[in-house]
This record gives C-alpha cells, sequence and structure tokens, in this order.
C-alpha cells in the first residue's frame, strides 16, 4: 500500500509540473529524439516553439551562420560523427581515430593536412571539445592530477584552451567534459546517487541505470569553473546564453534555471 501511495503522489507530481516550453528560445533548435530506444531517432527543427522542418543524420550546424552546416563526408583524420563546426562555419573540429589528438581543419580543405592537438582525451559522450568562438577552443586533456571518474569511459582530466594555430592559450580546472557557447563554459563533473534516485530506482526499475557505473553515480555541471556544481548533463547554450542540460533521472531537457525545455531528448544543436 505505502509502494502505491509513493507512485501516486509521484505521478501527481508528473501532471503538474510545468509544461515544456520552446517558445522562450531565440533561433533554431535541431533536437533528436529517442524513440523506443537509441536505435531509432526522429529529427526535428524548433523555431518558435513550432516544427518547421527536419535535418538529415549527421548534421552539425554552424551557431552563428547555419546556412554553413553540413553532413561532412568522411575524413580520414575524423572519427564517424565526432566532428564540431565553429560558430561562422569555416573551421571544423574532430576527434582523430587515435583517441588521444583532436584535429582542426580550414572548412574548405577538408582534404588538407590538420592542425593537430595532442593528449586529448575522448569521453563517452563527445564533449571533449567545443568552440568558445571562432578563434579558441577547449578541450580535456589527460592529467593524472586530477580526479578518477566512477563512470566508464571518463578519464581524468583537465581543461585547456586552445587558439586555431594549434598554441595552447590557458589551463583551467579539472572536469571530464566541456560544454560551451556566447562566451560562457560549463564543465562536466560527476556526483554520488543519493535516496531520492534509490527511490525513484526502486519505482521505475530503469535499465539504464544498471551499468556503466550510473546505478551509483550521475553528471554533473558548473558554469563558474567548478566552484559549485548541480545535478544533470550540459548539452548547449541557447540564443540568449543560457545553459540548456539534460536532467540526472531522464532525458528531459531543461533551462539552468530549471524550465522544462523538451522531453525524451537523444541529442541537441542550437542556431541563430
Amino acid at each position: 500500500m505505502r509502494r502505491l501511495s509513493l507512485v501516486a503522489g509521484l505521478a501527481l507530481l508528473a501532471a503538474c509540473a510545468a509544461r515544456p516550453d520552446l517558445t522562450r528560445i531565440p533561433g533554431t533548435l535541431y533536437v533528436e529524439f529517442a524513440h523506443g530506444c537509441s536505435c531509432k531517432l526522429i529529427r526535428k527543427e524548433y523555431r518558435a516553439g513550432r516544427v518547421v522542418g527536419s535535418f538529415p543524420s549527421g548534421y552539425i550546424v554552424a551557431r552563428q551562420r547555419p546556412q554553413r552546416s553540413f553532413v561532412p563526408p568522411a575524413i580520414a583524420g575524423c572519427e564517424k560523427w565526432s566532428a564540431l563546426l565553429s560558430p561562422d562555419g569555416t573551421r571544423l573540429l574532430c576527434q582523430a581515430p587515435s583517441k588521444d589528438e583532436v584535429h582542426l581543419y580550414l572548412r574548405a580543405h577538408l582534404g588538407a593536412s590538420p592542425v593537430i592537438i595532442r593528449h586529448v582525451i575522448g569521453n563517452a559522450n563527445d564533449t571533449n571539445f567545443a568552440w568558445l568562438d571562432n578563434h579558441r577552443f577547449a578541450v580535456t586533456v589527460y592529467d593524472r592530477s586530477c580526479p578518477y571518474a566512477e563512470l566508464n569511459d571518463f578519464y581524468p582530466s583537465r581543461i585547456a584552451v586552445y587558439g586555431t594555430n594549434g598554441r595552447r592559450l590557458s589551463t583551467g580546472a579539472c572536469a571530464f567534459g566541456v560544454v560551451a557557447g556566447h562566451g560562457r563554459m560549463a564543465l562536466i563533473g560527476e556526483r554520488a546517487n543519493d535516496w531520492w534516485w534509490n527511490l525513484r530506482q526502486n519505482l521505475a526499475d530503469d535499465a539504464r541505470y544498471w551499468n556503466d557505473g550510473y546505478e551509483s553515480y550521475h553528471h554533473t555541471w558548473s558554469l563558474d569553473g567548478g566552484k559549485t556544481w548541480h545535478d544533470g548533463a550540459p548539452l548547449l547554450f541557447d540564443g540568449k546564453g543560457r545553459l540548456l542540460y539534460e536532467t540526472r533521472l531522464d532525458h528531459e531537457v531543461r533551462s539552468e534555471s530549471g524550465r522544462p525545455i523538451l522531453q525524451n531528448v537523444w541529442s541537441l544543436q542550437w542556431s541563430r
């Protein structure tokens, strides 16, 4: 009887929660929805809260120049589906097959020799590099002095900022990943699950959380260089420079203020 009361209480809270709202986000959101399982994705473009189209698999977006967005061809120095365009769409960053390098190409010369950034650590959710602006990007570099991850496929790493000439400009806090945009940077960390997670798991029996360390830990994000951390996985910054993040218990997306944005999201991109 007590379990039924708990289930009813959680259902009531969910029903009373604020509905997702896309109308407050300027520009275009490119959303991949998880349908049933990650094997089947539904791709939709949203503008002013309405669906305005769809986009192909592998599509990458230039934040400030969406007309330069494209599906990149196979590039010898790039892992498949691991590329980011600079905000103006003129340069492309990608994870190298060696896993410990990031390659930087001019969009107009993808066949030319890239600028190579070494000692970069890849991670499980492709957040090991991010464009800060058209001339700088942040990457996760291996650092044994940083904490080791409890979540699988994340490694002790630190954030470093590079220029497009391949020169390191600065070194920052320890973090397992990075998301950036509009001059802001969100770091990715982790935190042990608490009693609320265990209560929810006992009721939902969510199979996703019984592997890769997620039965004991979850992602967190920080906007102040690692001083304070909040539950959830950061995804992107919207047109007003607000962080959108995925909650730790499901695929719901919220803004940094806590406002619901989307549900059942697999991946997310934004352009003006």
